[in-house]
């Protein structure tokens, strides 16, 4: 599995980037290969992360083309740009 991990300062209000992900986002991810979860959340008043979990890094990659792009469209309203970005293969997963 590979994770993405990027935390955005929020230049507005969260509740319209949350409706704004669930509606542009989330079917352009749903829609990628290897595509497993998004978690949006919500760190404190200014800031939030999205975290997206692929089957590989390949696909990944492949969807980051299309995410930077609807950020750069749609969601550069609520949220300041670039991001602070981390990657990550390698996932263990611990309960």
């Amino acid at each position: 599995m590979y994770i993405t991990l990027r935390k955005y300062r929020v230049n507005g209000s969260y509740e319209d980037l949350r409706k704004a992900v669930e509606t542009g986002l989330m079917p352009i991810l749903k829609a990628s290969p290897g595509f497993q979860a998004h978690w949006l959340m919500k760190c404190n008043d200014d800031d939030v992360a999205g975290l997206t979990l692929f089957d590989t890094k390949e696909h990944a990659e492949a969807a980051l083309e299309k995410t930077l792009g609807w950020v750069a469209n749609y969601a550069r309203q609520v949220l300041v740009l670039p991001p602070n970005a981390m990657f990550g293969a390698e996932v263990e997963w611990f309960v």
